[in-house]
């Protein structure tokens, strides 16, 4: 089996935000934010009942930029049945109940969020151990209301 698509000149979001091919502006993340979101709504409800997608793996590498900078979410290979999830992005309700839903997915997308948000990795074992994981840094700073803190300073 094999799964084609278009070319994609402006590669991942990932390689944009965290390998710095280029910088993204806010009004470009955010519409690549959209559109993502757009993509993964789509998989989520399909035209019919009987053609739901629960991606498994949405994560930074996964969407994918074409001329335009227009996101499409990619690699289904999960969407198989295959659970290894990528770390950082897993919902910790998979952990409690052995089940993915699509909630899964809109988990791992928030946390592409909060990347796109901070251009700070899913998981950065470079930093102290309690900010390793960006979705606990970014709900500890919620919870103390720092979240201006959160932002990428190349935005502001």
């Amino acid at each position: 089996m094999a799964l084609a698509h278009e070319f994609m000149p402006n590669w991942a979001l990932e390689d944009h935000l965290h390998r710095g091919v280029t910088f993204l502006s806010w009004l470009q993340r955010l519409k690549i934010c959209v559109g993502a979101a757009r993509g993964s709504n789509y998989l989520h409800t399909g035209s019919s009942t009987q053609h739901r997608v629960i991606h498994r793996d949405v994560k930074m590498s996964n969407i994918l930029l074409d001329s335009e900078f227009a996101a499409k979410i990619s690699d289904f290979g999960l969407a198989n049945g295959h659970l290894d999830m990528a770390f950082g992005y897993t919902d910790p309700c998979y952990f409690y109940t052995g089940k993915l839903t699509r909630k899964s997915d809109v988990y791992a997308f928030g946390v592409v969020l909060f990347e796109v948000l901070s251009r700070r990795q899913a998981v950065d074992q470079t930093l102290y151990e309690d900010q390793w994981s960006l979705a606990v840094w970014a709900q500890d700073h919620f919870k103390e209301g720092r979240l201006n803190e959160i932002i990428d300073h190349g935005l502001i």
